[in-house]
This record gives structure tokens, C-alpha cells and sequence, in this order.
């Protein structure tokens, strides 16, 4: 009676392995095809496929992307020569991903990879998200980063080390180039990690961290301006502007104080009412009256860190 049983049992765990690899088989062929297929076709056809992938988000030809659940965010971007490997993968409005970036794990429940507004990933990343990644929004994450959710490579039964847990990187941090952050870590808001330096233990909200393992030199960084230094800021960025606009071809729309106006809803500042662009600092935002066109401003203030989104 027992061997019957186990044989029925043997034959369901058979037939549910053999469901599993013929799902799987299926979704690699399904992530092959799409390889191929060039932007905007790609993500038509995701979207007829009833995939998550917002008004302007950008999937290149030859970015390689296999997960269960997928969500692209509007004017998101995915780089050729990516490799998106992960239960669910979400990418917020206007991130990036560069090429010859990987984000790879197994097809199992956890294995997150979260991305946040605004945020960008330089090439040549390499990721494993398997217990979870979780990135913030306004997030920058160097060429060359490794992050990693669990490290094992020695005997365990033989008092070999191994790590795992999630990864957490909150908003506005800042990664340069080659940081190597281990499992479980979590990485503060509006913190520094110094290049080349390896993140082991978590390190809190507005610090300057370096080194190997990364070790706080300086805290209270990235923290809210003063009034007077705020505007003093804010007129630094349209002297620069003036010479930035004399190396360009084509004359912009002129921009000063007069018709831009910066101004924080969280420390009770308003909107100008005779500006014709207003910028909300506290949320990253910004407004547009008439035909003015901000296209030249916007991409001279990424040079500052500063990376808006127009709301109506």
C-alpha cells in the first residue's frame, strides 16, 4: 500500500517537474523572440501580450528580459545588450538601464528587482537580486557596481561563511563608479558611497561613506539648504547656464529669474505667477505656461543632479 502510494507521489512531483521545465522552456524561447525584436515593436507587442509597459518607455533590440512579472514605467528606458533576469522586475517612470548591464536570478518568489523614478544604472553592473533589490528613486548606480544578495562559496559544514538577505538602496543615493555592496545591506537616503569602496553593514540616511569595507567620514551631508542659501544656489545655476547656452549651435529660450522660478512647497515657498516655468524642488516637479519650450534648461540641470518631471 505505502509503495503504491509513493509511486503516485513519485508520478505527480514527475509531472510537475516536467510542467515546470515546459513553462520554463516556454519563456525563454518567448524572451529569445523578443531579443530581436526592435524598439517600438517590442513593446507593442508586450503590452498586446498584456505586459505593464507605460506611454514612452523604451525596450531596445538585443536586451535579453525572462521574469513572471514585468512593469516599465512611462519614458523608462532598457538599454541593447541587458541581461533582466527576476520573478518580477518593476523599473519606475524615466529610469535607465545602460547597456551590458545584468540583473539575474533565479525565477523564484522574492526575487525582486525594484527600481525607482528617475534613477540609472551605468554599464557593465552586475546584480543579483534574488533575495530582493529595492532602488529608490533619483538613484545613480556607477559603471562597474556589484550588488549582491547572497555570497556563499565555501563549505558551509565546514564553518564557510554565507550571507543572504535584501538589498536595499534608498532615494537619492549616489554609488560611483565600481562599489561592491553586500547582502543585506541598506544604504540611507541621500548618502555617498565613495568609488571603489565595499559597502558591508548599513550605512544611515545623509553620510559620506569609503573604503574597503566602507567606513563613514562625514555625516549630515545632502541635507536641506537654508533660505538664503537655497536662492544663492539657484542664482549660481543661471550664471551657469548663460555660459552654457554660448557653446550651443542653436540660441535657447532665454532663461533667468524672471521667467523660471525654484521654489520648495514643503517649506511653504510658491509658485510664481508670472514665471512661465515653476520648479518644485520638494518633489521634483514642474509646470509650463505657454509655449515655452525647456529642453535645453532640462538637460543643462542633470549636470547639477537635478532631474525633473513635467506635470500638468
Amino acid at each position: 500500500m505505502c509503495f503504491v502510494k509513493l509511486e503516485v507521489l513519485h508520478s505527480k512531483l514527475e509531472c510537475t517537474c516536467h510542467g515546470d521545465i515546459f513553462v520554463m522552456i516556454k519563456k525563454i524561447i518567448g524572451a529569445l523572440v523578443f531579443f530581436f525584436v526592435p524598439h517600438p515593436f517590442n513593446v507593442v507587442l508586450r503590452r498586446l501580450l498584456g505586459q505593464k509597459v507605460e506611454a514612452g518607455a523604451k525596450i531596445h533590440i538585443f536586451s535579453f528580459i525572462l521574469t513572471n512579472n514585468i512593469f516599465v514605467g512611462k519614458g523608462a528606458s532598457i538599454a541593447p545588450f541587458c541581461i533582466l533576469q527576476a520573478d518580477e522586475i518593476k523599473i519606475g517612470d524615466y529610469a535607465q538601464i545602460a547597456p551590458f548591464v545584468i540583473i539575474r536570478a533565479q525565477l523564484l518568489k522574492g526575487a525582486c528587482f525594484h527600481m525607482g523614478k528617475h534613477s540609472r544604472i551605468f554599464p557593465f553592473c552586475w546584480i543579483e537580486p534574488g533575495e530582493g533589490v529595492y532602488i529608490g528613486d533619483q538613484v545613480g548606480i556607477g559603471a562597474y557596481t556589484l550588488i549582491f544578495t547572497h555570497g556563499a562559496w565555501s563549505d558551509f559544514l565546514h564553518n564557510g561563511p554565507v550571507e543572504q538577505g535584501p538589498v536595499t538602496i534608498e532615494d537619492h543615493v549616489w554609488l560611483p563608479w565600481r562599489v561592491f555592496v553586500m547582502p543585506g545591506v541598506t544604504i540611507g537616503r541621500r548618502s555617498i558611497i565613495g568609488a571603489n569602496s565595499t559597502v558591508t553593514t548599513s550605512i544611515p540616511a545623509h553620510t559620506l561613506a569609503v573604503g574597503s569595507p566602507a567606513k563613514i567620514v562625514k555625516s549630515e551631508i545632502n541635507t536641506e539648504l537654508h533660505s538664503d542659501e537655497f536662492k544663492k544656489r539657484v542664482g549660481i545655476i543661471f550664471l551657469e547656464y548663460e555660459k552654457y547656452c554660448s557653446r550651443l549651435n542653436s540660441k535657447p529660450p532665454n532663461v533667468t529669474s524672471d521667467n523660471v522660478n525654484f521654489y520648495r512647497s514643503h517649506c511653504g515657498e510658491s509658485p510664481s505667477e508670472k514665471a512661465v516655468m515653476n520648479i518644485d524642488m520638494s518633489n521634483y516637479t514642474y509646470r509650463i505656461t505657454g509655449s515655452f519650450d525647456p529642453s535645453a534648461f532640462l538637460t543643462f540641470l542633470v549636470t547639477y543632479g537635478i532631474r525633473l518631471e513635467r506635470i500638468q
